[in-house]
C-alpha cells in the first residue's frame, strides 16, 4: 500500500472509532480507568511539585471540539512551509491529520505515514502490542486521560532496513479555545537497522490560547537509529504537557532535542527505556523562559539490561519572572552491568526575579556501573561582559552575545541544517533584542 495514501474521510476529522477492534476500545477504557484511579497530578508528585496545577485542571478533561473551518484556516495558514531537508510533512491541527497540507518526496515508499483508522490493517500488530503502552499510565493522570480521549492519531512505520531520504515533519497546530483539551497523538515504529529523523513542532495561532496534551510514543528496533527532535514555541498564553515515551532494543541507538521556547505553562515529560542489552540514547535539552511563564522538565532514563549507555545535558536560560525547572532520573536497575550514564543540566538566570529549580538524580542497583551527574545555576560573567565592552560593543549586545554563547552548543547540535539556522536566527531575536543590532548581526553570521 502506497505509504502517504491518506483516507479523505479519515481526514475529514473521524475519529476513526467506527468498526474499530475491541482491544482498542479496551486500550482506551484502560486509559479512563487509570485517570479516575490517578486523577490530576498535584504537587505530592514529585516530578509535578512546581506546576502550577489551577492552571491545568481549569480545561476539564474532555477532547475540545472539532475547529470550524475559519480556525482551520488560519491555522494551515501558521504552519508555513516545509523546512529544507525534510522528505515528508504532514500537518495535525488539533490531533487531526489534515491531507491537503500533507507532502512527501519519492523516497523509501514502503515507509507508512497514516492515520489510525488507515494504519491498523498496515501495522496492526505493532499498534496492538505498544499503543498506549510505551508511555507509561504508572504515576501520571494527564497521560492517562490522553489515552482515554484517544481519536485520531498519527502512525509512521519505517520497515526492516528502510530510511527516508530526510527528516519527516510534523507540525502540530493549535486553534485555541476555551472548550477543553486537544490531544495530539503519534505513534512511531522503527524496525531493526531502520532509521528515521522525527522533528515535531507545537505551534498555535497566535491571538488564541489553548490547552494541549500531546503523547509520542516510539519504538526503537534493534540495530535502529532514531533522532527526535520536539520543539514547544506556542502563543504566550497558550498551556502544553507532552509525553514522550521510548523503548530501545538491543544495539538500538535513540536520540532527542528537546526545545521550550514559548507558552505560558510548558511540561515535556520523557521517559526512555534501554531494554535490551546495548541499547543507548542520548537527550539534549534547551529551554528559553521569559515573562512569567513556566517551563517544566521531567526525564527518566530507565537502564533495565546490562552494557547500555546514556547521556544527558539541559541546558536553561531564565529571564524576566520566570521559572525553569528540570528534574531527571537515571534508573540502573539491578542486573544492568557495565551500564554507563552522564547528567548535566546548566541554567542561567538572567534577571533577580528568575528562578529555577535543578533536580538530577541517580537511583543504582548494582555496582558494576559508571554514573555521574551535575547541575549548575549562575549569572552572566561580569568580568566577561568588561571585556566585551572594552572592546566597544555596548552592554545590551555584550550580554546577549554571552548569552547565545551558553545557548548556542544545544542548537548547533540538532539534525536538520535548516533547522539550526532557524532557531538560531529566532533565538537571536530573543536572546540579542531587537535594541542590540550588533548581538543579532554576530549571532546571524555565526549561523
Amino acid at each position: 500500500m502506497n505509504a502517504m495514501h491518506l483516507m479523505a474521510a479519515e481526514l475529514a476529522g473521524a475519529s476513526g472509532r467506527a468498526g474499530e477492534p475491541d482491544w482498542l476500545r479496551e486500550r482506551r477504557g484502560e486509559g479512563r480507568a487509570r485517570f479516575e484511579a490517578l486523577g490530576w497530578p498535584t504537587r505530592a508528585d514529585e516530578a509535578w511539585r512546581y506546576v502550577k496545577m489551577r492552571e491545568l485542571v481549569r480545561w476539564g478533561e474532555a477532547s475540545a471540539p472539532p475547529p470550524d473551518a475559519a480556525a482551520v484556516e488560519r491555522a494551515m495558514a501558521r504552519a508555513g512551509t516545509a523546512l529544507d531537508g525534510v522528505a515528508a510533512r504532514v500537518v495535525m491541527v488539533d490531533g487531526v491529520v489534515r491531507a491537503e497540507a500533507t507532502t512527501r518526496d519519492g523516497s523509501a515508499p514502503e515507509v507508512s505515514v497514516l492515520p489510525l483508522g488507515e494504519a491498523l490493517s498496515v501495522v496492526g500488530d505493532h499498534l496492538r502490542s505498544s499503543l498506549g503502552r510505551i508511555a507509561s499510565l504508572t504515576g501520571d493522570g494527564v497521560a492517562a486521560l490522553a489515552l482515554a480521549e484517544l481519536g485520531d492519531a498519527l502512525v509512521v512505520h519505517v520497515p526492516r532496513g528502510a530510511a527516508l531520504s530526510g527528516a519527516l515533519e510534523i507540525v502540530h497546530v493549535a486553534t485555541g479555545g476555551e472548550a477543553g483539551l486537544r490531544f495530539p497523538r503519534v505513534f512511531v515504529a522503527v524496525d531493526a537497522t531502520g532509521e528515521l529523523t522525527l522533528i515535531e513542532r507545537f505551534i498555535g495561532v497566535p491571538e488564541e490560547a489553548g490547552f494541549t496534551a500531546a503523547t509520542t510514543e516510539i519504538l526503537v528496533g534493534g540495530d535502529a537509529t532514531v533522532r527526535h527532535v520536539r520543539l514547544v514555541d506556542l502563543p504566550e498564553a497558550a498551556l502544553h504537557n507532552g509525553h514522550v515515551g521510548v523503548r530501545v532494543g538491543r544495539g538500538g541507538s535513540f536520540t532527542s532535542y528537546v526545545l521550550s521556547l514559548g507558552g505560558r505553562l510548558g511540561r515535556t515529560e520523557l521517559t526512555v527505556d534501554l531494554a535490551e542489552p546495548g541499547a543507548s540514547c542520548q537527550l539534549d535539552g534547551l529551554y528559553v523562559a521569559s515573562g512569567d511563564s513556566h517551563f517544566d522538565h521531567a526525564t527518566t532514563i530507565a537502564h533495565t539490561s546490562p552494557h547500555t549507555t546514556s547521556g544527558e545535558t539541559y541546558k536553561g536560560v531564565i529571564g524576566d519572572a520566570a521559572t525553569g525547572t528540570f528534574f531527571g532520573r537515571v534508573l540502573i536497575r539491578e542486573g544492568a552491568v557495565k551500564s554507563d550514564t552522564r547528567q548535566l543540566n546548566h541554567n542561567l538566570l538572567l534577571s533577580t526575579e528568575a528562578r529555577v529549580h535543578t533536580r538530577p538524580q541517580l537511583e543504582i542497583d548494582n555496582d558494576d556501573v559508571k554514573a555521574a551527574h551535575g547541575s549548575t545555576v549562575g549569572q552572566l560573567d561580569e568580568m566577561a561582559v568588561f571585556y566585551l565592552r572594552s572592546r566597544g560593543i555596548d552592554e545590551r549586545s555584550a550580554r546577549g552575545l554571552l548569552t547565545w554563547a551558553f545557548a548556542e552548543e544545544m542548537v548547533v547540535r540538532l539534525p536538520v541544517p535548516a533547522l539550526v539556522r532557524e532557531l538560531g536566527r529566532v533565538l537571536a531575536a530573543r536572546l540579542a533584542s531587537d535594541a542590540s543590532p550588533v548581538a543579532a548581526a554576530a549571532i546571524e553570521e555565526a549561523l
